[in-house]
């Protein structure tokens, strides 16, 4: 099957129970991208196009509906990335470099500045997996679960920027991969996610 990926930049009105298609469209079709919110833009790392992935960096100002392509790129092309913004910084967990014929998964950490429009590695996960999703809690993200090809997982792993160390400190209930998360200021949630192809949990 070919996978078909919307152009379109959606924002939802929750109190409008509505959705509005925004003007502002990406430059390519994506799908299997991270993003994070710095308080005034969205930032959109990497992806998959269909034909492979890439290494883009895409900046989303909802006030003016525009969509910029950053200078900087990630030091590889990547999709199935986690990313969490720390209030200076985004950090991007792993991913791969995939093609239609497979993934060549990564263990590296970047760390992406936007006052500067600059991307560093900075440290390598304890494993290269895909698929993750991640929390900041203020001091450290955590990241949860993922596979590396038909290898699954239910790691959680503590990235310290302080030190640029990742280490696993617990471990999910079940293994599974293509969860979601986020941290309500005590605790991270950690939703679904599949244990194998087409058996969501």
């Amino acid at each position: 099957a070919v996978a078909v990926f919307t152009f379109t930049l959606a924002q939802a009105k929750a109190h409008a129970d509505s959705t509005t298609v925004m003007a502002a469209t990406l430059p390519t079709a994506l799908g299997y991208t991270s993003a994070i919110w710095d308080g005034q833009n969205a930032y959109i790392f990497g992806g998959y196009t269909g034909a492979g992935s890439t290494n883009l960096i895409l900046r989303y100002n909802p006030v003016t509906d525009t969509l910029t392509v950053m200078n900087a790129m990630l030091p590889t092309p990547r999709a199935f990335t986690s990313a969490v913004w720390t209030g200076k910084y985004a950090f991007i967990f792993g991913g791969a470099t995939a093609t239609p014929s497979g993934a060549t998964y990564v263990t590296e950490i970047d760390r992406y500045d936007p006052a500067t429009d600059t991307i560093t590695v900075v440290g390598v996960m304890p494993k290269d997996l895909g698929y993750t999703s991640a929390v900041w809690d203020g001091n450290n993200a955590y990241v949860f679960a993922g596979v590396n090809n038909i290898v699954f997982t239910n790691t959680i792993v503590r990235f310290s920027p302080s030190t640029n160390t990742a280490q696993v400190v617990a471990s999910l209930p079940d293994i599974s991969y293509a969860t979601s998360a986020v941290w309500d200021g005590n605790n991270a949630f950690v939703f679904g996610g599949q244990q194998l192809a087409g058996h969501p949990q």
